[in-house]
């Protein structure tokens, strides 16, 4: 399977997930800071989202050919936007002083989250963070999450690790999308389903989602589909 035109297809798909994508947004928008840097930046959503918000200045990131020459064509014309190839499992060159490194919904395709972490430490300056947005829930891993490259799903367990382990002190492991947790265990673990630009999708981000979202900015859920990480670094 051709991976990188795959989940380039899926991150259209994910498009119309507008109120899901501004959740995800402002959930990370708080750690950004004055300089950050995004791991994996897909087709420039986010980065969207985020100068929405209020973000003067960014850089964003890919290693894939085809989603680095969408960056440079979607920022051609945004100086306060930098673009730059980059592997995050083998960071040479990186520029050191990121207020923060953030990566939504791409450390789960690595083979070596270990070493995307090391370099993200490295990266960031002194007190920056580190934030990932990434699935959850090992009983959640579908044919769906193999098909796109997904090594694995996180716990809270497994995050703390990653992060202790690499030099992070941990400010915040919770779970997210409590509703989304029962949704992808039915559609994609049970039946398979494979998401698609559909009516269902568009009904759930309209409906459910603004829903759910204003709940858990009241009550941390004890399950969800996805876990936010934010570890900083302290020395």
């Amino acid at each position: 399977m051709d991976y990188d035109s795959y989940q380039t297809e899926i991150l259209e798909v994910a498009q119309s997930a507008v109120n899901y994508r501004k959740w995800l947004a402002r959930l990370t928008f708080p750690y950004l800071g004055d300089n950050p840097l995004e791991f994996g930046s897909g087709i420039g959503d986010y980065a969207k989202e985020w100068l929405q918000l209020g973000c003067h200045r960014l850089t964003v990131s890919e290693n894939s050919p085809t989603r680095i020459t969408v960056l440079q064509d979607q920022f051609l014309n945004s100086p306060n936007i930098k673009v730059r190839q980059l592997d995050i499992e083998n960071i040479t060159d990186i520029d050191a002083g990121y207020s923060s490194i953030v990566s939504l919904n791409v450390i789960e395709h690595l083979e070596n989250d270990g070493a995307a972490l090391r370099g993200a430490h490295n990266a960031l300056m002194l007190g920056g963070y580190f934030v990932a947005f990434t699935p959850a829930f090992p009983l959640l891993m579908s044919k769906f999450d193999r098909a796109v490259g997904h090594h694995r799903r996180y716990t809270k367990k497994t995050a703390r690790t990653l992060l202790v382990n690499n030099g992070f002190d941990i400010v915040k492991i919770e779970y997210v999308n409590s509703l989304g947790w029962l949704a992808w265990l039915v559609g994609m673990r049970i039946l398979k389903i494979t998401p698609r630009d559909s009516l269902v999708l568009k009904i759930w981000d309209k409906i459910v989602i603004p829903v759910v979202s204003k709940i858990e900015s009241w009550i941390s859920p004890p399950f969800g589909q996805s876990i936010l990480i934010v570890g900083q670094k302290s020395i």
